[in-house]
């Protein structure tokens, strides 16, 4: 699923490469490299940054109005959800 493979790129670049803010750009630009691009990243964003409790959250905008790279973090919630995509890992025990 898309929504996952942008959270799991937006953590390997926070924990791995110390990114401290990530744009689409930087996420989408590697998931295509390994061959998995998302055709419509915004859209996607979108919806992760609904999800609750939240995984990414939206730092800031930057550029003019249609311009405009939004920048975001991985949240500590999101880093225990992207690790549980990892092989090995026991998979999220939610709330009831």
């Amino acid at each position: 699923k898309s929504t996952e493979r942008i959270l799991l790129m937006a953590a390997y670049l926070q924990e791995r490469h110390n990114f401290q803010e990530i744009t689409s750009y930087d996420m989408n630009f590697r998931l295509k490299r390994i061959g998995f691009g998302v055709s419509n990243i915004s859209s996607s964003l979108n919806s992760i940054l609904n999800r609750k409790p939240q995984v990414i959250v939206q730092l800031e905008k930057e550029g003019t109005s249609k311009q405009k790279r939004r920048k975001f973090k991985v949240t500590e919630e999101g880093l225990r959800v992207a690790r549980s995509f990892l092989p090995g890992n026991e998979p999220i025990k939610r709330k009831k």
